[in-house]
């Protein structure tokens, strides 16, 4: 997105666009970049309204985390890197409380974007760590599914968040590299996952509950 992260107000973040800087021509060595911006709600009202020329990007509604025991909210982020013989996870938490205005918007939700305003703690269950696997196993699935079992992915980079009430929301996948698979099968879980659940662009998905992608 064009905007600074670190003008305007600095109020409570009502929504991210996470832009690319531009796309590298062909036979270049040039690597696309991926910037995100966090927005107050007056800063995306300008932004829908106003700016003439947009970069290509989606935009996020922001997730509120779940408060700390103090009864703090701060910022976190779950990324996973998965590719059939690993699946990686990390948490990172801001440090800044979300209503600490002595800090601009961009440092109370810096997470993976730098590590100045934030730290690496672990996740806290592992009922956690479960729901994040299978959310990697249900976009597999989904890949094989609507290729025909002719493509999956052979790698991702996706980020994901616990809300207030402890959901677990897909937000966007920052990296992702494909491999044509011609043979039957969808990799999965070692164990069965339950039935239900659904999907949107920011998807949510419960220890109880299977993430299910449309087409």
């Amino acid at each position: 997105a064009p905007q600074s992260p670190r003008s305007g107000p600095t109020g409570a973040p009502a929504g991210a666009a996470a832009g690319g800087t531009g796309s590298p021509t062909a036979g270049s060595s040039q690597k696309t970049s991926t910037r995100i911006t966090y927005f107050t709600a007056e800063e995306l009202k300008r932004f829908l309204l106003h700016t003439k020329k947009r970069e290509d990007g989606i935009l996020q509604a922001f997730v509120y985390p779940k408060p700390a025991t103090s009864g703090k909210c701060f910022n976190s982020l779950v990324r996973c890197v998965w590719s059939p013989a690993v699946c990686l996870v990390e948490r990172r938490v801001n440090i800044h409380p979300l209503d600490d205005r002595r800090w601009s918007l961009y440092d109370r939700m810096e997470t993976f974007e730098a590590f100045r305003h934030s730290e690496e703690v672990s996740l806290s269950s592992t009922a956690q760590l479960v729901q994040v696997r299978q959310w990697c196993a249900a976009i597999v699935r989904h890949f094989t599914e609507i290729s025909n079992h002719g493509v999956l992915p052979s790698r991702m980079v996706l980020n994901f968040k616990f809300d207030s009430t402890g959901m677990l929301h897909f937000l966007w996948c920052e990296s992702l590299r494909l491999a044509h698979h011609r043979a039957k099968g969808v990799p999965g879980p070692s164990s069965p996952l339950p039935s239900g659940a659904h999907s949107g662009h920011s998807g949510t998905a419960s220890a109880t509950a299977t993430p299910s992608l449309g087409p």
